[in-house]
């Protein structure tokens, strides 16, 4: 069984004052007991020893008026009854490994009290009595008891703890996402969502989960992602650079990858031809063929509209294709600007590998977990080939969740993604509408830096409620300045170590330091990560094998 090095401390001197955070210091990560009791003192017996303390300083001429006066008010206050008395007892008791380690934070738990005025003692002799002393019932254990006010006492034991976070029964799906370890060794409860209820109207539950390459960021979702289907989530991966797909596959996923250039499958006219889809391709129709140089005309607005409709309502299917729809605007009274417009999305045309390619929209969203890697979409410098292809993928998952099933829709590289006119103009409303349809966007993203810097970055800011940050010791605070971080927040990660595999999390409870270690996980830590490692664990052929992931 082994064993294991405890030391026990205890009040030795007050400090003058008290506050409710005073103790909020042993907040420490360690093995810790911290007992407090309050055993209330008779008010005569009190005021007794009060009258008492007050004529041994008169007799010894004591010079401390400060004292004089506070034994005065003290006396008041009890005769008034605004305040009682009581024996206090505090013991803290720590537990450790090794006995460097409990020299180590036995000094940081006397230098943490010190700072507050209170000076913590670790006696030898009395040592069994304060470990005893924190059971029930074991009061004449308590060596050094002291008389404390019932305020002093409410500020001591101020029930300050690491947040628990919410249950299941105050999230929207009914389901606590996953526990994390806290640094304290308490269990937090992971919820993308704000306080909520199943029975209501879905909370917000969009995340930002920011951190350096390196830091863990994508592994950290894809475990979230993996969690929260035991809450039935369907899950969408936007993906860069194949980062997440083994974590797709492994979870029984799909996984395709758009690549600039080739063919992508998608066709907005062959799908979007119901009295909706009318018209959004309409209002999305006016977006793609948008020119600073030369903005359409009210009249070729109305032209793309009446186009969109006579689309719809055609008879033959094999109508729906870009050449055929760009052929309608042939006639419009405006030099042939439209159609020119056109033709640049048809077979032949500078975007035609985009839409042009492909009659019917075979680009499938079937699936309970489904992945598409948008590297070469998100590398390209044509901002228009970037909006084309994410506005209309976003348009098909937002037709997907108006089954208003739980579904999680991870965007890696958020701030690239986003980054357009068009999301500009629509992102806080597309937001808005994936809560209602019990939808939570997850956005990840290096620097905050990257998110001032775009169009979209101040919306996805104020409509996250939830934010994961790993830290980043090389960063500058000047790199969080819109996050509105505290002091506290900004010295965790600036002055924490990637290597110990904390992050902060911000939601509406407040904020709170978790433990994301999860090399736990063993080799199934490998499989979320993908990548190299996760090839040389399961083998390159693994896309071909379903189980690969169920290592022997």
């Amino acid at each position: 069984m082994g064993h294991r090095y405890g030391k026990s401390f205890t009040i030795g001197e007050y400090a003058e004052a008290t506050s409710c955070t005073m103790f909020d210091m042993l907040n420490l990560p360690v093995d810790m007991i911290v007992t407090h009791s309050f055993t209330p003192i008779n008010s005569n017996l009190m005021a007794g020893r009060i009258k008492r303390q007050k004529r041994q300083m008169q007799a010894s001429q004591d010079a401390a008026l400060s004292l004089m006066e506070a034994l005065d008010i003290a006396a008041d206050d009890l005769e008034a009854k605004r305040q009682s008395f009581g024996e206090h007892h505090m013991v803290v008791t720590i537990f450790c490994e090794t006995l460097e380690e409990l020299q180590t934070l036995s000094a940081e738990i006397v230098n943490a009290a010190a700072t507050e005025g209170v000076k913590m003692i670790g006696e030898r002799v009395a040592a069994k009595a304060h470990y005893l002393s924190q059971h029930p019932g074991n009061q004449p254990k308590r060596v050094r008891a002291s008389a404390v006010t019932n305020r002093n006492f409410a500020d001591f034991a101020a029930f300050h703890r690491t947040q628990l976070g919410k249950p299941a029964a105050l999230t929207p799906w009914g389901r606590v996402v996953t526990y994390l370890p806290t640094p304290e060794q308490s269990a937090y409860r992971f919820s993308y969502h704000e306080q909520g209820s199943p029975d209501k109207e879905p909370t917000s539950g969009h995340t930002l989960i920011m951190g350096r390459p390196g830091s863990g960021k994508s592994v950290l979702s894809a475990f979230l992602m993996t969690q929260a289907r035991r809450a039935g989530a369907r899950i969408f991966v936007f993906d860069y650079r194949l980062g997440m797909e083994m974590a797709v596959r492994a979870n029984g996923g799909r996984y395709a990858s758009l690549n600039a250039g080739q063919p992508t499958g998608l066709n907005p006219l062959w799908t979007e031809t119901d009295a909706r889809g009318t018209a959004w391709l309409s209002d999305w129709l006016v977006t793609l063929l948008y020119r600073a140089d030369k903005p359409l005309t009210p009249a070729q607005t109305n032209r793309i509209q009446e186009v969109v409709r006579q689309n719809a309502q055609a008879t033959n299917p094999a109508l729906r294709n870009w050449r055929d729809f760009a052929s309608l605007f042939v006639s419009t009274d405006d030099g042939g600007d439209l159609h020119q417009r056109l033709l640049e999305w048809t077979e032949d045309g500078r975007y035609g590998w985009i839409f042009g390619q492909s009659l019917e929209d075979t680009f499938s969203l079937k699936g309970d977990v489904v992945g598409f890697d948008l590297t070469g979409i998100l590398d390209s410098e044509a901002d228009k080939e970037r909006m084309a292809v994410l506005s209309y993928l976003f348009r098909r998952v937002e037709r997907e969740i108006e089954d208003r099933r739980p579904t999680i829709i991870v965007i890696d590289e958020a701030w690239k993604a986003l980054d357009n006119a068009y999301f500009a103009e629509r992102l806080s409303n597309w937001l808005v509408t994936a809560r209602k349809q019990n939808t939570v966007a997850v956005m990840m993203t290096q620097y905050a830096s990257q998110l001032e810097r775009t169009r979209t970055g101040k919306t996805i800011i104020e409509a996250v409620p939830t934010q994961i940050l790993l830290p980043n010791i090389r960063a500058q605070p000047a790199d969080y300045a819109m996050l509105n971080l505290t002091e506290k927040e900004l010295d965790v990660l600036l002055n924490t170590g990637s290597n110990s595999r904390l992050a902060l999390i911000r939601d509406d409870q407040g904020s709170i330091v978790v433990d994301a270690d999860l090399s736990a996980l063993g080799p199934n830590l490998t499989i979320l990560g993908g990548m190299e490692k996760g090839e040389a664990l399961v083998g390159a052929d693994y896309r071909d094998r379903p189980d690969f992931w169920r290592l022997s």
